[in-house]
């Protein structure tokens, strides 16, 4: 009604009177608005626009108006019509009025909304999307006027507050200048209302449920004006102008002063360029207080867990860059005040990256360092390592330390690396953490080596792509020595290498990892093997703690017990894994075999290690090397593991899932049985090669232990099983056969003392010839083996031969009838018989190689008649001269006796053998045929020595790049190597060899040289082909040929390398190709009188019997070299005979001499010629 009068009498009404209605009608509105009657607001609006339409502007600008303005101006349907009419307002002559007028709304009581309204207008037409042009007011006065507003109680105020900044920010944030400080004065008041918990609406009025739900934003809304205003600071990405161009004009510092103020609601990178923007006044150049500000920022940035972790890792950047900027200038001030006070319990920090990033910033540092603010540093790192809560923390502390002490390794203060090696060692002894442990004793092993000159050594494994093998890269330090007083300079320090001693032989003896165990052991070894770095130490109290570790039984046994507990519980959880139920009694029984496998295994690594030591025999006392001995002797008692039968069937109740159960245990049973047997194998050869090396160095103590010894062998380790027919383990029987034959040979008199012996002590030397015969006499009659066999016929040969004329009876008196009436003889057991009986009464001048010369002549007489008696053959013949001559030959020896010129040759026989004298026939003589068969079957026979014979190859390598053709070509060499070659042999003159020459030309010719290197004892032979003395006349191929006939057909090969490089086990050291050579015995001088050896096989070990005493790689004085290479190579070749055995069958000489003689016997017996003719043939 009013609009419909107004419209007709617009003219008549007084201005007055309409504002009078203006505001009238504003009240009506409010009363509509608050229950909600849009249609009166409708209403109202349309009023509105005619008063603006017809230019009543102080009419519609009045208080009222322009509150009910301001409160439609939220509701959702006519807010773009109530914006439209006040745009209208703010355009026309009383803009100024309207601004003002609302602008007065903010200091009055009005509701909420209200205020509101009057902010959202004013900052529209301020800088909004539809700003008003006309309005020439300044940012700066509006933002004034509007702090009113900030101090509302109300969310709703001051969410429209907030979005008004955002919309100045937005459009005209990089022309603003002073208005930022209004700007952030707004965010400073603001900054409660972050707190502030979002209200719930209110469901009863119409304005609550329009603007209820604001105040869930606001917080996100001021948080975003603050972002705005630090994105200007950031460059603009796709700009055409330059990156040192700004957009924010504002003051730096307040605006990342209002960023620390945020910083709890920040993002993490506003909170990242807060870090970088205090990161500029943390350097000297920057500020007379940059220390302080540096201190400031980690307190906040660092210190604080409850900082973002990238934050945090971010400051500790800032940290590393200071303190690389502060290099050589102030970087110890920085370490005191700001970087040990932050770090030095960074170890124990809740977030794993900022533990491993702090402790590998305290590493960089340290590693940079100069000053004694090393140790400190080095101090954080061991505090670490063994304090901290965090296992992660304590590993990578002792990486840190490994990886300082890697790095200071060549470097001064050499001090530094001698504090990181003692807390090393420590490690190894003490830390709860078997990984530290292992971490620990694993850097040790790179420096426990020296040269020449005591200068320490570090060696680091280097790959360059995984399919190729490692190669260890060896670095000297210059300034870390392993001896005192080596080099008297102050910048030079010697390690406490027997620290590292005690430490490994704890670990050894200790340790419950396998893993770390093992390297202990490594450390052990290479320190014995470079020997400089003991130079120090007192190897016989290291000898005495290692002998005692392993004399307990101590050695490796908590590795073993823990390896042990973990395959078991292994094992079951797989079992559980794959439903099969064991048998709950038979878990303790396989743990404890299995327990005994990793013992045994480990003490074997202990007689190893304590075997090497055999270097040092010249600076131990009697009574350690005493106790060396008595440790070998010792872990010979034991009995070895028979494996028990099981019953082939289960019940036949038993389902089919039980059945495949107890199957699997059975099968996993006798996998323990075999592990063990293995086990206990390897360790009786260790302890049979220290044996071996013990009576080449101690021979006196060995004789005395001798008894002793024999006891474990006959009646612990071989004794007969119950059945008293087989052998409990066929390779420790052959081991300990080989071990009496090596006792033998580098004890000539052990076996038979009777030459020296009294009538008092004449009975403990036949008592121990007697068991040492028994028990050659139990395997040669009941062998498991054609090995086992020959040596035992070596064993006892080598037994009778060496003994007097008054033991020989007494042997044979023990042995013969035995032997005799076997029921089922071998050819060896008949060969035993021949030697015997023919050595009985045999002196010792005749022990000497068969004359071959002298059986050539023989062959050249007339030969009258030949006869096969009791495995010998007799032949009568006579010279040119007419005298007569006897013949014998047996498998063990051949003999000719010449006869008196007035003997009857057929009246000799006649006399002795009681033969017809007209058929020259009896019931033990058989006649030959004569013939050239028989002449070649003789002289083939004569050929063959009973002797047991060898050939070795000798090559001399005269540099690690040594060719085959270098190899082939080389002469001479130097004066420790025709040394060793004397130990080995002796050098004879090739034309001038007796007996056994290897296939070398012993002719005038000498096509194969003029001397050979041969060895000879009473029952052996070995011709060595010695590449050096191969020298000849020929042409150099023709030369190298005859070299490489000889030397590449012999199964055994001695390399003397003649040059300083240390070989591993993947180096390829020069030498012949060929198809056998299945041992090579490496030889090497070192400084001083020693000589490092080692031992490689082509051959798979489980195809090979076990020899020695030479083994892997060992430290042997030179006095001893050549005498253990040669029993090596001895031993060597007839274990390479058995792994050929199913090419060339596995004879002895004298079996072979036997096998001739029966064939003879069998093949040129004459059944045929009648008696008459025998007496016309006399």
């Amino acid at each position: 009604m009013a609009n419909a009068a107004y419209a007709k009498a617009m003219a008549t009404i007084d201005s007055e009177v309409v504002s009078s209605i203006a505001e009238l009608l504003s009240a009506r509105c409010n009363t509509a608005y608050a229950r909600g009657d849009k249609d009166t607001c409708k209403r109202y609006l349309k009023f509105m626009t005619i008063l603006v339409n017809h230019h009543l502007d102080a009419a519609a600008t009045t208080s009222a108006c322009l509150a009910t303005m301001c409160g439609l101006v939220n509701v959702k349907e006519d807010g773009v019509s109530t914006w439209a009419i006040m745009k209208h307002l703010l355009s026309g002559a009383s803009r100024y009025q309207v601004l003002h007028g609302l602008l007065g709304l903010l200091e009055a009581p009005v509701p909420p909304f209200v205020a509101r309204g009057a902010v959202f207008f004013v900052g529209m037409s301020s800088w909004g999307s539809q700003r008003v042009a006309s309005l020439e007011v300044g940012w700066c006065t509006i933002l004034r006027s509007l702090l009113p507003a900030v101090q509302s109680p109300h969310g709703m105020v001051i969410f429209e507050v907030v979005l008004s900044l955002q919309r100045l920010i937005k459009k005209y944030g990089d022309q603003m200048l002073i208005e930022w400080d209004l700007v952030f004065d707004y965010l400073h008041r603001l900054f409660p209302w972050m707190a502030v918990s979002p209200h719930v609406p209110n469901e009863n009025g119409a304005a609550s449920a329009a603007v209820g739900h604001v105040p869930d934003r606001l917080a996100d809304e001021l948080l975003d004006t603050l972002l705005l205003a630090e994105a200007l600071h950031q460059p603009k990405l796709h700009s055409d102008q330059p990156a040192s161009h700004r957009r924010f004009q504002g003051n730096m510092h307040d605006l990342y002063a209002l960023v620390e103020l945020y910083i709890e609601y920040c993002p993490v990178a506003t909170v990242g360029n807060l870090v970088a923007f205090r990161a500029e006044g943390c350097t000297p150049a920057s500020d007379s207080k940059w220390l302080t500000s540096l201190h400031d920022l980690l307190t906040t940035f660092f210190a604080s867990t409850s900082v973002d972790v990238s934050i945090r890792l971010q400051a500790l950047k800032v940290l590393d860059n200071v303190l690389k900027l502060c290099h050589h200038i102030c970087d110890d001030r920085v370490l005191d005040d700001v970087f040990v006070p932050h770090l030095q319990l960074v170890h124990d920090d809740s977030d794993r990256q900022v533990r491993d990033a702090g402790l590998e910033l305290i590493v960089t540092v340290a590693c940079d360092v100069d000053s004694v603010k090393f140790y400190a540093l080095v101090d954080m790192l061991h505090v670490a390592a063994t304090t901290s809560k965090f296992v992660d923390a304590q590993h990578k502390a002792m990486n840190g330390l490994t990886t300082l002490f890697r790095a200071g390794f060549q470097h001064i203060p050499s001090t530094r690396c001698v504090r990181i090696f003692e807390l090393l060692t420590g490690y190894v002894v003490t830390h709860r953490d078997p990984v530290m442990r292992g971490m620990a004793i694993t850097c040790l092993r790179q420096v426990c080596s020296a040269n020449a000159s005591f200068h320490m050594l570090l060696s680091e494994d280097c790959r360059e792509a995984a399919d190729k093998a490692s190669s260890d890269v060896t670095m000297a330090s210059p300034f870390l020595m392993a001896a005192r007083g080596s080099m008297a300079k102050a910048s030079v320090a010697t390690l406490p290498i027997p620290k590292l001693v005690v430490a490994a032989l704890t670990m050894v003896s200790t340790e419950t990892s396998s893993t770390n165990f093992h390297i202990a052991v490594d450390v052990l070894v290479r320190m014995v093997e470079n020997r400089y770095v003991l130079h120090d130490v007192d190897v016989n109290d290291m000898v005495a703690k290692l002998v005692s570790c392993v004399e307990c039984r101590a050695f490796g046994r908590a590795a073993a017990t823990h390896e042990a507990g973990v395959a078991h519980s292994v094992r079951r959880t797989r079992t559980t894994d794959s439903h099969v139920i064991e048998d709950a009694d038979s878990e303790p029984d396989k743990s404890a075999m299995w327990l005994k496998v990793l013992r045994t295994q480990y003490l074997q690594r202990g007689l190893d290690l304590l075997l090497l030591m055999a270097s040092y025999q010249s600076q131990l006392t009697a009574a350690v090397q005493h106790r060396v001995l008595l440790t070998f002797v010792s872990a010979l008692d034991f009995e070895p593991t028979v494996s028990e039968s099981r019953p082939p069937t289960l019940a036949a109740t038993s389902s089919a899932g039980m059945k495949r159960t107890k199957s699997a245990m059975e099968d996993l049973s006798a996998a323990h049985v075999e592990a063990l047997q293995a086990a206990e194998t390897k360790l009786v050869h260790t302890v049979t090669r220290g044996l071996g090396v013990a009576a080449i160095m101690l021979p006196a103590q060995v004789v005395a232990e001798f008894p002793t010894i024999l006891n474990s062998i006959v009646h612990r380790l071989c004794a007969p099983v119950k059945d008293g027919a087989g052998w409990t383990s066929v390779d420790i029987a052959s081991l300990c056969l080989s071990l009496l034959l090596h006792f033998l040979h580098a004890l000539p008199r052990t076996a038979s003392l009777a030459d020296a012996a009294t009538d008092g002590d004449f009975e403990t030397v036949s008592g121990n010839d007697d068991v040492c015969a028994a028990f050659a006499l139990r395997a040669l009659c009941r062998p498991a083996s054609k090995y086992m066999a020959s040596l035992a016929l070596l064993v006892l040969m080598q037994i009778f031969i060496q003994a007097s004329a008054r033991r020989r009876n007494h042997i044979a008196r023990l042995v013969l009838p035995q032997l005799q009436t076997q029921p089922q003889k071998t050819v060896l057991v008949d060969t035993a018989v021949d030697f015997i009986a023919t050595h009985l009464h045999l002196n010792a001048a005749a022990l000497c190689p068969p004359s071959t010369q002298s059986l050539e002549l023989v062959a050249k007489h007339r030969r009258i008649r030949s006869w096969f008696h009791r495995r010998s053959i007799m032949t009568l013949s006579t010279d040119d001269q007419g005298a007569s001559f006897v013949t014998v030959r047996h498998a063990a020896v051949a003999h000719t006796w010449p006869l008196p010129r007035d003997a009857n040759p057929m009246h000799v026989m006649t006399m002795l053998f009681g033969m017809d004298p007209l058929d020259l026939h009896s019931a033990s003589m058989h006649r030959l045929v004569e013939g050239e068969a028989l002449t070649r079957a003789l002289a083939v026979l004569d050929r063959s020595p009973w002797h047991e014979t060898h050939k070795v190859g000798v090559l001399y390598v005269p540099h690690n790049q040594a060719t085959e053709r270098d190899l082939l070509d080389v002469v001479g060499g130097s004066q420790r190597y025709l040394s060793f070659l004397r130990g080995l042999g002796d050098m004879v003159p090739l034309h001038h060899l007796v007996g056994y020459n290897g296939g070398l030309d012993v002719s005038a010719s000498q096509s194969d040289g003029k001397f050979g290197l041969v060895y000879r004892d009473a029952i052996t032979h070995v011709m060595f082909h010695v590449a050096t003395f191969m020298e000849t006349d020929e042409s150099a191929e023709a030369r190298r040929h005859g070299k490489k006939r000889h030397i590449g057909n012999d199964y055994v090969h001695i390399e003397y390398l003649d040059y300083d490089q240390h070989h591993d086990e993947n180096d390829v050291i020069p030498s012949l190709s060929g198809q056998f050579s299945d041992v090579r015995i490496f030889v090497q001088p070192l400084d001083g009188d020693l000589f490092r050896t080692r031992v490689e096989c082509k051959h798979p070990t489980d195809n090979m019997p076990p020899f020695g005493p030479l083994h892997g790689v060992q430290i042997v004085p030179s006095y001893m070299v050549a005498t253990a290479v040669r029993l090596t190579a001895i031993h060597a070749n007839l274990a390479c005979r058995v792994v050929h055995q199913d090419r060339f069958e596995l004879v002895l000489n004298i079996e072979d001499r036997l096998k001739q003689i029966s064939q003879i016997g069998t093949r040129f017996v004459d059944h045929v010629t009648p008696s008459h003719d025998h007496a016309s043939a006399v």
